[in-house]
């Protein structure tokens, strides 16, 4: 989801036509707390809401954002975000669908005010790989306290979980379908950007794989 900071509108030779005048392909991209800036023979669109401004009586226009441009040629063009700052990346597929396997046992454990850690530490465990910081663990599990992984009652509790996973892997998953799954399960990352959430993108083969299994990802922005 787009954010915007709110800000005055000031208009440096610019002109806000009526919707009336604009061309037909400029129309069908305005509406209800969106409009239109024309500057020379280029249309460009804002978000907007009104506030009522007590000294004039009147309700005034105030832009929440630039959102982009509209072309004949093209249509609607969005902004892109400009990077700021480091790009994270880090694995997610493997550890996403071996968490939709724990989803049952996750609400069990919902009096364990360590779950997270625990479910995180019992799929790193049935992985065999202990590199927390690089895996997206932190968002499918957020609360998860790395601190805590050297704790005995977190190991062993770690410990029953990861038996059950293999329990599920083995009588849930077809052997062909883990073999496929645990190949291509690699390419799906998580990136971070301007402290945002992205999703690699992955092929429509791996796709319907995880369908089969509704182990769509889906990860909040």
């Amino acid at each position: 989801m787009l954010k915007y900071i709110t800000y005055y509108v000031i208009y440096f030779g610019g002109a806000v036509m009526p919707k009336s005048n604009y061309p037909e392909w400029v129309v069908k991209y305005k509406s209800k707390g969106v409009y239109v800036n024309k500057v020379g023979d280029k249309y460009y669109l804002y978000r907007s809401h009104c506030v009522y401004d007590k000294k004039t009586k009147k309700k005034v226009r105030v832009s929440d954002g630039y959102i982009g441009r509209v072309t004949e040629e093209d249509g609607f063009i969005p902004v892109k975000d400009k990077v700021t700052g480091d790009v994270f990346v880090y694995d997610l597929g493997l550890y996403w669908f071996l968490s939709i396997l724990l989803r049952d046992v996750y609400k069990s454990l919902r009096k364990n005010k360590k779950r997270d850690t625990v479910l995180s530490l019992s799929i790193m465990k049935y992985i065999d790989d202990y590199h927390y910081e690089r895996s997206a663990l932190f968002t499918i599990y957020k609360k998860t306290n790395p601190n805590l992984f050297d704790d005995n009652d977190i190991i062993n509790e770690a410990d029953r979980v990861c038996s059950m996973l293999s329990h599920f892997v083995s009588t849930r998953i077809d052997n062909d379908d883990w073999l496929y799954l645990k190949d291509n399960l690699s390419s799906i990352h998580l990136a971070v950007i301007n402290n945002k959430n992205y999703v690699s993108s992955y092929s429509d083969e791996l796709n319907n794989m995880l369908k089969k299994y509704n182990a769509e990802v889906k990860i909040n922005g």
